[in-house]
Parts: structure tokens; C-alpha cells; sequence
């Protein structure tokens, strides 16, 4: 019973955060917006707001509707991330000396941490990564200003997000490596051979065509025993998977 509970624990913690940070970033950009027109008593003047602050209004407003949207649609987390890479290029490109720029960049790829995208392969989606953020840092402010205080600014802030980028994926193969606290039995889920053997070999990092490639298997059949296999131990997705190779010795 303690693990099944741990395992529902597992699935749905990332659908809890992701919930949460919809919300309250929906609401941070409201906040955003009553920031850009301070003039407003409430959110109906913030809807029917006219004039030179208008566009800012709108933005802030359109992002606070899309992140509510990834708040409700848990398959949008990717989604979520890159309206956070957009924002840091937003707010870099207002104004390059801030930290915000450099603070949004950095959640989006903690987002990406906790979906388990440094799992495989962390040099290559490191680099990925790096190179997303910094763009959306950089790019902005070689765009919008001619200042080379910005530009420097903007380079340092780059800079930085690189250094986290490589913490955050160095952090997830160590873990990946770290011994295991507690033994996970699949036979305890009623799992059949077949499904323990699948469920193993993706844990171990194979892709579902590299295992109907090894086992002579077709990829739907990968497919169909992988999706079975979720639903018995409790998660919904691979993601939720590697969660528990992370976290217990599979057997």
C-alpha cells in the first residue's frame, strides 16, 4: 500500500506543480499588467484600456490567458516553458540591466528539469537549452539597443543562465547515478513478463523503437505493453516513468 501510494505521489506531483504555476503566473501577469496601467481600479479598465499602454496591456493579458490554459491542459507543460523563454525575451528586451530577463529563462528550465529533459542525453539538451535562453536574453537587447552597457548586461545574464543550465543537467545525471534508497518490485503491480521486461529496458534509457528493434517486436506492440504498464503502476506517462527508475531499484 506505501508504495502504490508513493507511485500516485510520483505521477501526479508533476501535474500539481505545473497546476500551480499556471495559476500563479496567470495571475503574476495580471499583476504585470496593473503594473503597465496604474491608473486602473480594477480588471475591467484593464480591458478596456486605450493608448500608448494598450499592446503592453495586451501581452501581459494574452499571456496570463495561455498560462491558465497550460494550468488546465497538463500535456501543455512544454508549452508553459517556452511562454517563460518568451517572457524573459520580453523583458530583456525592455530593459537589459534587470534580472528578470534572467529569472524567467531559469524557471523555464527548471520546468524542463522536473519533466525529466536532461534525462537522456543532458550534454546535447544542454546545449539545446543554453542556447534557447540565451537567445532569448541576447537577441532582444542586440535588437532594441545600441548601448554597450546593455549589450554587456545582457551577456553576463546569458552568461549566467548557461552556468545554471549546466548545474541543473549535471545535477540530473548524478542523480541518475546515485544509489537507490528503496527496492520496487514490478511482480507487486502484477505486471506480466513481458511488461516487466519493456518497462525495464525503458528505464534503462532505450526508446520504444529501440526496444522493437532489439526484441523484434512491432512499435505499436511496444506501445500497447508500455501503456498497460502505466496503468498499472499508477502514472500516466514516460516522463512519470523515469521518475521511479531515478527513485527506486526496479526489479
Amino acid at each position: 500500500m506505501l508504495i502504490n501510494y508513493s507511485m500516485k505521489k510520483i505521477s501526479i506531483r508533476n501535474r500539481d506543480s505545473q497546476k500551480v504555476l499556471g495559476v500563479i503566473s496567470s495571475l503574476t501577469m495580471l499583476g504585470f499588467a496593473s503594473s503597465v496601467y496604474p491608473e486602473s481600479n480594477g480588471l475591467a479598465f484593464l480591458l478596456f484600456a486605450e493608448g500608448e499602454d494598450f499592446p503592453a496591456l495586451s501581452l501581459y493579458l494574452l499571456f496570463a490567458a495561455l498560462f491558465l490554459t497550460t494550468a488546465i491542459f497538463g500535456s501543455l507543460v512544454y508549452i508553459q516553458a517556452g511562454l517563460f523563454f518568451l517572457l524573459s525575451a520580453v523583458h530583456s528586451g525592455q530593459d537589459p540591466t534587470r534580472h528578470l530577463g534572467l529569472g524567467f529563462a531559469i524557471v523555464a528550465a527548471v520546468i524542463l528539469l522536473r519533466r525529466g529533459w536532461f534525462f537522456r542525453k543532458p550534454a546535447i539538451k544542454a546545449v539545446i537549452t543554453s542556447t534557447i535562453g540565451v537567445a532569448s536574453i541576447v537577441v532582444p537587447v542586440l535588437a532594441s539597443s545600441h548601448d554597450a552597457g546593455d549589450v554587456d548586461s545582457a551577456l553576463i545574464w546569458a552568461l549566467v543562465f548557461i552556468i545554471v543550465v549546466i548545474g541543473l543537467a549535471r545535477s540530473r545525471c548524478l542523480s541518475a547515478l546515485a544509489p537507490k534508497k528503496r527496492v520496487l518490485r514490478l511482480a507487486d503491480f502484477h505486471l506480466t513478463e513481458r511488461e516487466k521486461l519493456v518497462v525495464r529496458m525503458r528505464i534503462s534509457g532505450m526508446s520504444a523503437k529501440e526496444i522493437a528493434r532489439e526484441k523484434e517486436m512491432a512499435l505499436s506492440t511496444v506501445r500497447n505493453v508500455l501503456s498497460r504498464s502505466y496503468r498499472k503502476l499508477g502514472i500516466d506517462r514516460c516522463e512519470d516513468l523515469m521518475a521511479m527508475g531515478e527513485r527506486y531499484t526496479v526489479e
